[in-house]
């Protein structure tokens, strides 16, 4: 008797080693748009370093940006293995490992009012309680907001304004056992 996550293994390996066929314009569009961002990226970091504060919201926000279009090159490119091979389809037709990659993470969206503030991070067990991993942007104004993928389960977390003051969330139930309070929340699986 085979075994099936074997065989998927076995043939996901197969796949990934099997050169992509593209058209021939596609990988000059690809790298245009590459250049392009780079550039934008380039001049959004000079701006950053320009400003008083040291504000790297554009910087991060270059990054998340970056960091997205590669997640989704990568399922692009398993939905194209699939069609190219009829195989490695679930009874819904969806590519099984694009459907696993789905399943695995959920996007968060954390918001934090606070009009004073000249920068927000978000610190948690999710980025080592490292308060310069997630900075929050700021979108309407006083209103900071980050999207954080999450593996499902309990997750705790707070925020840092201005570098000082260490926020939990008004929405969020609150945690104050040891060291700082801290806000908590539970992130639900696929179903």
């Amino acid at each position: 008797m085979s075994d099936p996550r074997r065989d998927f293994e076995t043939w996901l390996g197969g796949e990934l080693r099997r050169p992509a066929q593209l058209d021939p314009g596609s990988r000059a569009r690809i790298m245009q748009r590459v250049r392009t961002e780079a550039r934008t990226e380039a001049r959004t970091v000079e701006r950053g370093r320009a400003s008083a504060r040291g504000n790297r919201r554009g910087w991060v926000a270059g990054q998340v940006g970056a960091l997205l279009a590669a997640g989704v090159a990568g399922v692009l490119a398993l939905g194209t293995i699939d069609r190219l091979n009829g195989a490695g389809s679930d009874t819904a037709g969806r590519p099984v490992a694009a459907a696993s990659i789905r399943d695995t993470l959920r996007l968060v969206r954390f918001v934090l009012a606070a009009p004073t503030a000249s920068s927000v991070a978000l610190v948690g067990d999710f980025n080592g309680w490292r308060a310069g991993a997630t900075l929050l942007a700021e979108g309407e104004p006083g209103t900071w907001t980050a999207a954080v993928a999450l593996a499902p389960g309990p997750h705790r977390y707070a925020f840092v304004v201005d570098d000082t003051q260490w926020v939990t969330d008004p929405i969020a139930p609150v945690i104050a056992d040891s060291g700082r309070p801290s806000s908590t929340l539970f992130v639900e699986g696929s179903r």
